[in-house]
């Protein structure tokens, strides 16, 4: 086998432009044709001699003996290339001169064919990826330490999951890297060539072939999560960053000094929290104990542990550190922010996972006010009082101040949050509907129904109820259902302590919440009402939504939900057909309905596309007889449509029905 250390993959400098941005729109394939055995031994010796990392076992697991290998080809003026074999995507040719570049699809086969992977920060950095982004410095959690030059390909990976998720072509080299701060530093990193949920992965999706779309449990619709939920580690993710910074120049001042020691304190104080098996003590007294299951990193079942003043401090200090050097949510433009909104969206979300939920009262601080005084005078923000409300507002980040930048990340309970939700969002995901055109439709030939749909009513809060939420530290920008939004004006009420038996004192907050924009100029606000109409005029301020979820696919409408229609219609004289349309607001694709309509009324059935400026991009399902009553049916029966979503209408009154 090959050492990494060998010559990088240096492709050539025009092609790459060409195919940076070329799978980012759907492939206008054209012709292919089929490649038989000799083929086979040419690619694979193709491979070897391309990638430097790749062996003999390598070549064979990415083109094995008798498979369904063929090459497509792009229309013109493209000369681009895919090697498709099994019906995935493996390797394509920008130039059609043996110019090979791997897919994510080979690297599944073939993980260390582009030698040591780059590691992303955390999983919410592949959201950005999967959408078309690249990968930034900021973004990486850790890059290989090995010398390498622009123009070197590396396979891009998510922490806790060792399947690849994008390749991307380096645009700065190790040393370049290097004097930019490394992982976490500042520049543009891997200029992205091809990534999960690309043009190529959309091509495997309309595979007639269906083959395998992902390699894991890890791999969702919109992101890439760690296998089962398990935390990544971050112990390695500055080591670049430190063996610069033993080098640096050590006159500073003795206050900045200072600020560095306690900074590295409260670091120290966070890691001796630690929930991993290595870092717990098991005689230690009043320490964190956690008995962890051996080789899984999964946490037992055990009592609370009471944290002391010291623990908690070093928490939330940790945690303000967090917020104000890696939190992106952050920017200045969302500044000035109240020290509460600051707290609940920031600074605990940002504490340590595993960790319990920050309390202000049980640390050294008491106060939020005492909290924010001692950020300022630390000299990690400005904070101000506020004139009018009293409260004291971060004005301000200094993101240079030494602490802010020698802070060493780690996983928060936000991200772990994200990570469960997301595999519980997985485990209950199928993957049928990740197939789409021909895939899709072979599918229900083959007589797979269809995953069964969902409808959740949500609401969002309208920006008037910004300040209530605030108060009991509630997201403002969450979908809720209508049990949730109802108990936060409950629980608003008790805690200001406005419940008047069997009405509510309108406190300002809650009456500009309810009225502000609603009443007329002039108009008086009142001072009390019962609960009923409290919770009417609450429910009436959020905006209602509708998240329509099918398998692994979710979509949110705004609005009511239009509902599908079917309707009988006369087409060329007297020839009588059955009209479908907005199915795909209740995610069922029109080919593939199509299809089913043919195999289950045994009559022809096309789709094309509707007129109006207002359709675009939207489609009709046309089935020859008046079919309005089966194809309602249908709806219903195979695709879990709610009969109320489905608005029929036979123009013909019943004549030519379909048999």
């Amino acid at each position: 086998r090959r050492s990494s250390s060998g010559r990088d993959r240096l492709p050539r400098r025009g092609i790459l432009r060409q195919s940076r941005d070329m799978f980012r729109k759907p492939l206008p394939t054209t012709g292919a044709h089929k490649l038989g055995g000799s083929d086979e031994k040419k690619l694979r010796k193709q491979i070897v001699a391309a990638f430097p990392c790749a062996g003999e076992d390598d070549a064979m697991a990415l083109v094995p003996k008798k498979a369904e290998l063929s090459l497509q080809k792009l229309a013109a003026p493209s000369r681009t290339q895919i090697y498709v074999g099994d019906g995935q995507p493996v390797f394509y040719d920008t130039s059609g001169k043996g110019d090979l570049f791997p897919t994510v699809f080979a690297l599944w086969r073939a993980p260390g064919m582009l030698g040591e992977p780059v590691s992303v920060l955390g999983a919410p950095v592949s959201k950005f990826l999967i959408s078309g982004a690249d990968l930034m410095l900021p973004g990486v959690g850790r890059v290989p330490p090995v010398e390498f030059g622009r123009g070197r390909l590396f396979a891009v990976v998510v922490p806790g999951n060792p399947a690849p998720i994008a390749v991307g072509e380096a645009e700065m080299s190790s040393a370049e890297v290097r004097d930019a701060g490394g992982a976490g530093g500042k520049g543009r990193f891997l200029k992205i060539l091809t990534a999960y949920r690309d043009a190529l992965w959309d091509y495997a999706a309309s595979h007639a072939s269906r083959p395998r779309l992902v390699p894991n449990e890890g791999f969702l619709e919109k992101g890439v999560v760690p296998l089962g939920g398990a935390a990544h580690d971050d112990d390695d993710v500055e080591d670049d960053m430190k063996e610069d910074d033993v080098d640096e120049d050590v006159e500073d001042n003795e206050d900045e000094e200072a600020d560095r020691e306690e900074a590295s304190d409260v670091n120290d104080a966070v890691a001796g929290l630690s929930i991993e098996a290595e870092g717990a003590d098991e005689g230690a007294e009043g320490g964190v104990a956690e008995s962890v299951a051996e080789g899984a990193g999964v946490v037992a079942d055990q009592t609370p542990h009471q944290l002391t003043v010291a623990e908690m401090d070093a928490l939330i200090e940790s945690a303000v550190l967090q917020a104000l050097s890696r939190d992106k949510t952050v920017t200045d433009k969302s500044l000035p922010m109240l020290g509460t909104a600051f707290w609940s969206r920031h600074v605990n979300p940002c504490r340590p996972a595993g960790a319990p939920p920050l309390d202000i009262k049980r640390s050294s601080h008491k106060k939020m006010s005492a909290l924010l005084k001692h950020v300022h005078k630390m000299g990690w923000a400005t904070c101000k009082e506020d004139k009018r409300t009293k409260e004291i507002a971060v004005t301000a980040i200094v993101r240079t101040h030494p602490d802010l930048r020698n802070h060493v990340p780690h996983e928060t309970a936000a991200d772990a949050d994200a990570v469960a939700a997301a595999a519980e969002e997985q485990e209950r995901a199928g993957r049928v509907d990740f197939y789409k055109g021909a895939a899709a439709a072979a599918g229900a030939a083959e007589g797979g129904k269809p995953q069964p749909l969902r409808l959740e009513e949500t609401y969002k809060p309208h920006v008037n109820l910004t300040r209530v939420l605030e108060a009991i530290d509630a997201p403002t920008d969450a979908l809720y259902t209508g049990q949730e939004a109802r108990e936060l004006v409950v629980k608003y009420v008790a805690v200001k302590g406005l419940d008047a038996g069997k009405s509510v004192t309108l406190d300002p907050q809650l009456c500009d919440a309810l009225f502000k924009g609603v009443l007329k100029k002039g108009d008086a606000f009142p001072t009390h009402m019962s609960k009923s109409d409290v919770t009417k005029a609450w429910l009436n301020r959020f905006h209602p939504q509708t998240a329509v979820v099918r398998g692994g696919t979710r979509s949110v409408k705004k609005g009511a939900l239009q509902p599908v229609r079917v309707e009988s219609d006369r087409r060329g004289g007297d020839r009588r057909i059955t009209r479908v349309t907005g199915m795909e607001a209740y995610l069922i694709d029109p080919e593939e309905l199509a299809r089913t309509l043919g195999s289950k009324l045994a009559t022809a059935c096309a789709t094309g596309e509707l007129e109006g400026i207002k359709n675009v991009g939207k489609r009709e399902v046309v089935a020859q007889g008046n079919a309005v009553e089966k194809v309602a049916r249908i709806l219903a029966e195979w695709y879990g449509v709610p009969s109320r979503f489905v608005e029929t209408a036979d123009k013909l009154k019943g004549k030519g029905k379909n048999k």
